[in-house]
């Protein structure tokens, strides 16, 4: 049901304890992420001077949450908000465009601080579980 953002993970793993709070008030198996987002959180991880401890954190945070990935059905969604986004000038970056979709296809609820950013997005269903 719900899927998490970048910036949720990161702050889950920093103990944030609005972001803890979320977590309790869910079932660990209705929690996905998509590829884009693991990709970014390994990004930052081998670049992270504590890369050890935060690829081992993600490796055990991987084995309780659904992994979504591309498929057709999610590139010709992104493709569509692209399109949308453009023509009001109001454009988002690929990987932005590809989580969204990604989220709107399996019918998840995106979990992110970032609800300005993605709230351009017609049909995506948004979460802040940061409260701001």
């Amino acid at each position: 049901m719900y899927c998490l953002d970048t910036d949720i993970i990161i702050e889950f793993f920093k103990g944030n304890p609005k972001i803890v709070e979320g977590f309790s008030k869910i079932k660990k198996s209705r929690i996905s992420i998509t590829v884009l987002t693991f990709y970014e959180f390994l990004k930052g991880a081998y670049t992270s001077p504590k890369q050890k401890a935060d690829l081992h954190m993600l490796e055990l945070f991987l084995k309780n949450v659904e992994l979504l990935n591309l498929s057709p059905s999610s590139c010709h969604k992104a493709a569509l908000i692209y399109n949308e986004l453009k023509n009001k000038g109001k454009l988002l970056n690929d990987a932005d465009l590809l989580i969204a979709s990604i989220a709107i296809i399996n019918n998840k609820i995106l979990v992110t601080n970032n609800i300005k950013h993605f709230n351009r997005i017609s049909g995506l269903k948004l979460e802040n579980w940061m409260g701001d």
